[in-house]
Formats: C-alpha cells, structure tokens, sequence
C-alpha cells in the first residue's frame, strides 16, 4: 500500500476491531503527512495514539493492540480487519460474493463493515423478486441500471437506474424487471440478512 500523503487530509489504511462480551478493542493505521500513526480505542474512547517508522510496524502494532493488550476476553469474541482497498467499492463492483444465483437473480454480498451490509441484486428480465419483509430491519436500494416497478407495504411505483427507495421497518417489500435487461440495484441494511 503505502505512498505519501503530501499534507492531504490523513489517509485510513488499515482498521482492525475486536468485539467480544467486555467490549469492542479497536485500532486504526492512517497516514499523514508521510507518518504512520497509529490510533487505539476500547469502547469508542482514544487510550493511545503513536508514531510507527513504515506501514507494516503500524499495521502490526494495531493488530497486537486489538487482539492482546488491555483486556483479555473471557468469552469468545470476533475479530475484522479492514484494509483501505476493502473500504472503496463501486455500484459496479461492490467488493462482494455471489451468495445466490437463480433463474431469477444473482445476488452478492459485502460483508466487510460489522453493523452493515451492502448487497447487490441482478433481476434477470421479467423477473420478480421474492416478496418479503424484515423485523426489526431498515434498508436502502439503490437502482443502478435498468427499470422495473417496485411494491412497498401495497404502494407500487414506477423505478429506474439513479432511483433511491427506503424501506422501514417491517415494510414488504418486491421488485419487478419489466425491461429487456437486468435491473440491478444495490442495497444497504443494518445487521444480518433475514432471508
């Protein structure tokens, strides 16, 4: 990774976060003004803040700091390290894994944040997707290419490529291709797929 920041705002390449039943440890590596600092927290709150000479120092020291120091957890707890290449994606590519891949669509998933996940569906034409809804679940689409109709809680409109439409809580929720090609949208949703 490395390179220069050249006085630019500090740049994030690596966060890493340990969550477990004491709490959440987390460090981060950025660079700025061609520095490696090195930011650690425990429950949200800065407890240090260092200098390392290279990348690899930093990113080594953040690691340790997550999974070694302060508290050692009791129970089993979960691990994520994030690198800045992880962070970037595009409607195009949103960095996920085919998960699903139907006559009716593929789906993919991004799982790289803890609370969040970014989703991308393909419609084929004439498709629909299943309907469904999510207690205790929010989400966002994001229509990216194509057209079709959409149905929330038995309102049904019109969507297209550049669309946005929330969903709350509990909502039901279904999309129909009713162009000749793929309608794809991307889609954001707090905690764990549902279905």
């Amino acid at each position: 990774m490395g390179g220069k920041s050249e006085g630019k705002d500090p740049v994030l390449y690596v966060c890493s976060v340990y969550k477990s039943d004491n709490g959440t440890r987390a460090a981060n590596v950025l660079l700025e003004d061609d520095i490696y600092y090195v930011t650690c927290f425990i429950n949200n709150i800065l407890v240090e803040k260092y200098s390392a000479i290279n990348e690899q120092l930093a990113e080594d020291a953040a690691e340790d700091f997550v999974l070694h120091t302060w508290f050692p957890p009791k129970s089993k707890g979960s691990y994520h390290r994030t690198t800045f290449d992880d962070l970037h994606v595009t409607t195009k590519d949103i960095g996920g894994v085919l998960i699903k891949d139907t006559d009716q669509y593929r789906l993919y998933d991004n799982k790289t944040l803890n609370n969040l996940c970014l989703s991308k569906t393909e419609l084929r034409p004439s498709k629909s997707t299943n309907g469904h809804r999510h207690a205790g679940q929010e989400e966002v689409y994001i229509f990216t290419n194509g057209e079709g109709r959409m149905e929330v809680d038995h309102r049904e409109f019109k969507v297209k490529k550049g669309d946005i439409v929330l969903i709350p809580d509990n909502a039901f929720h279904k999309v129909q291709n009713t162009g000749d090609f793929i309608l794809e949208f991307v889609c954001v949703f707090d905690g764990k797929r549902k279905h």
